[in-house]
């Protein structure tokens, strides 16, 4: 029941992840392509999940939220990677779903932060195996143990 509950808010993540990595494709800005997804998408993305709504405002936030912090959070993002590795080296995909759940991470604390990179994880595990999502879940909750370090202390 919570996973049908829940499914309007993962398919919002999802979407801004797809925007997210569009953007970055097409070197677009991401107002530009959110709004073109919200035209031309969100009702295919419905009928495939057969619900009749995704969380709008969620996706609203998540987008409009990493445009507005995209130079803080791509600089935390690269400061959390191995020497010689880079933003750009990162796969596009796993990039758009790091800067994605970062921003959900650090710039929305109603969501726990066990949630964030839970999602973020299993959409990492929808693209990729083990490794490649095993590398977006050891980032995020690496970055979450800092950020949020009193979520993660024991009682």
């Amino acid at each position: 029941m919570s996973n049908i509950r829940n499914l309007p808010k993962k398919l919002a993540r999802l979407a801004a992840v797809q925007t997210v990595f569009q953007s970055d494709l097409r070197g677009e800005r991401i107002a530009h392509v959110a709004q073109e997804f919200v035209k031309t998408k969100f009702a295919m993305v419905l009928d495939i999940a057969q619900i009749k709504e995704l969380s709008t405002k969620l996706f609203v936030a998540l987008t409009e939220g990493y445009e507005d912090k995209q130079e803080e959070i791509d600089h935390i993002i690269s400061s959390n990677l191995s020497e010689g590795w880079s933003l750009e080296r990162i796969d596009s995909v796993s990039r758009a779903i790091l800067r994605v759940g970062l921003y959900e991470l650090l710039f929305m604390p109603d969501t726990p932060a066990v949630v964030v990179v839970s999602e973020y994880s299993d959409l990492a595990h929808a693209f990729f195996d083990d490794k490649d999502a095993g590398f977006v879940n050891g980032v995020l909750n690496n970055i979450a143990r800092v950020a949020r370090h009193s979520e993660f202390m024991l009682t």
